[in-house]
This record gives C-alpha cells, structure tokens and sequence, in this order.
C-alpha cells in the first residue's frame, strides 16, 4: 500500500515521470496481492493442522509427587530445641450470653394465662339472647328489647416472649356436673365485642386481653351455654343484616353446681401455635359465682 501510494504522489508531482508512477504502483498491487495470498494459505494451514492435532484437554488432574532426596541438612543440628506454643483466643462470654438469649427467645411457645373470671350484671337481648355490646348499651333501643341479665365471663391474657406477632385463637367449652359428666359442650365459643356482632375468633397480640362469654344465667338460676349462631334477616345494598340465635333457648342446664371446661386453640399460617386448657367452678346458689378451680398441689 506505501508503494501504491508513492507511485500516486510521482504521478501526481510529476506528470511527465508516468512510467516511473506506473511501475510503482503496478509494484504495489503486486506486493498486496501476494501478501493476501500468503494470508489464506497461512489460515487454511493452521485449520488442517488444528484438526489433526486436538487440543488437550484444559483442565488436567493433578500430579501427585514423591519426593525422594533426603530432607536432612547436614549444616543444621537434628536436635533443634522447637517449642509447641498453643495459641488460645478467649471468646467474649457477653457474646455467648447473647446467642443463647436470642435462641431461646426464638424458641419461646405462645403463653396464653387465665385472667378474671366472674358474673357480671349486664344487658341481653329477650328476643334473641344474645349478649348486649357496649355500643347497644349505651344507644337509644327503640323497641326496649333489652332487658337485665347476669353473664359468666373468663379473660384471657397473652403473656410471653414467642417471636409470633398475633395469633387467631378459637374455643370451646364443656359444662360437666360434679362427677364430671359432660352435660352440655359448646363447639364455637364466642369473644365478646365493644360493637358490632360478637365473634368465634379473636386476635391475640402481645399483651391482648380478650373476654369470652361462656354462659347466661336467669333470674330463677337457670343457667343457659352461650352456644349459638348468627342467621341473616336483610340487606341494604352491599350491607347485610344478622341476628344471633341462642341455641339453648329452651333447655337450661338443671343443676347448681358446673364444672367448666374451656380448650382455647391458637392459629397462625395454618399452624397450630398454643393449645391450652382451664378449668372453672360455677356455682348458682347461694349465688352466682363464676371463679378459676384451684390448682391441685404437687408434691415434690
């Protein structure tokens, strides 16, 4: 290409010097052509040899090797005094202290602890049972459909260091007389409500205290499990409407003295996290009185 390019300029400067600039170029074309040339048959050479001769694998195992000279230095004494110095980190206990805590917080169950229990003076709804709010309490009842009642109540309290935020806790409640018969058991417990219906689930959070309504209790100490569901009446628009049905309406527990069992359930991610029971005596005479039964002694 330089010669090409040479043979350009002669012609160029000088016009009657044409052969010269000719034979330049003409050079110049010669020497590129056969440069290309040269290019292919260099290319096609090393494809053919390449394909003959494969190329070894990368990555090859290993080689294991024996040394075999001796190892002894005659300018060295055999017998060098050479100390073992174990070498010991101490590890902070402070640290120590604080993984076993964290694990053992991680590890903690769902505590739920039995709170007050007691009969309380309340209002009922004499057509259908069911427990008044404090909503309807407090409200205008324009058809004086509430009337004074006694309810046994039993609080719960959720009292523990579990990593488990909320749980979705579920009841229920057997009646046993005192040969511990089952007289009556209650399969959906219901958690009493400030407003609005009364619900069979209730959330625990840490520290949440939730009440449980377990039984009505009638001026003659009759005594009716607060077992019942809602059914729908009517709707507005999107909005429907619902009444509580008292299913023992028409057949109160007989005796005066209960023992009362309630199993309380806890769900989380449809797993179940707590299960716990307690036990309670509910008496009617001489009058009403809702307590936790006494724990029997261990003896050690």
């Amino acid at each position: 290409m330089a010669i090409g390019l040479i043979g350009s300029a002669i012609l160029y400067l000088w016009p009657d010097k044409r052969w010269p600039g000719w034979a330049t170029m003409a050079l110049g074309v010669a020497i590129l052509f056969g440069a290309i040339l040269w290019e292919m048959a260099r290319h096609f050479t090393l494809k053919e040899f390449n394909r003959q001769h494969p190329a070894l694998p990368s990555a090859l195992p290993s080689q294991q090797l024996t040394h075999t000279a001796n190892t002894h230095n005659e300018f060295k004494p055999t017998n060098t005094f050479q100390p073992t110095v174990n070498v010991s980190v101490p590890v902070s206990q402070t640290n120590n202290q604080k993984f076993s805590a964290v694990t053992e917080l991680n590890t903690q169950p769902v505590v739920i602890e039995c709170g007050l229990a007691h009969v309380e003076a309340t209002k009922i709804d004499r057509e259908t049972g069911e427990v008044a709010n404090l909503y309807r309490v407090r409200s205008y009842d324009p058809n004086n459909s509430l009337v004074d009642g006694e309810v046994a109540f039993a609080k719960f309290r959720r009292d523990d260091e579990a990593p488990i935020s909320w749980i979705d806790a579920k009841a229920s409640i057997e009646f046993l007389n005192t040969q511990n018969k089952l007289l009556y058991r209650v399969d959906k417990a219901y958690w009493w409500q400030t407003e609005g219906h009364h619900h069979d689930v209730a959330s625990f959070r840490l520290g949440d205290t939730q009440k449980m309504i377990v039984a009505l209790i009638g001026s003659d100490g009759q005594v009716f499990p607060y077992a019942g569901h809602y059914v729908a009446v009517g709707s507005v628009g999107h909005t429907t409407f619902k009444e509580f049905v008292l299913e023992t309406r028409e057949s109160p527990l007989p005796h005066k003295t209960f023992i009362v069992h309630v199993e309380i359930v806890g769900i989380r991610e449809n797993q179940r996290r707590v299960k716990q029971s307690f036990d309670y005596d509910l008496t009617i005479e001489p009058k009403p009185e809702f307590k936790p039964r006494p724990k029997p002694l261990s003896l050690s």
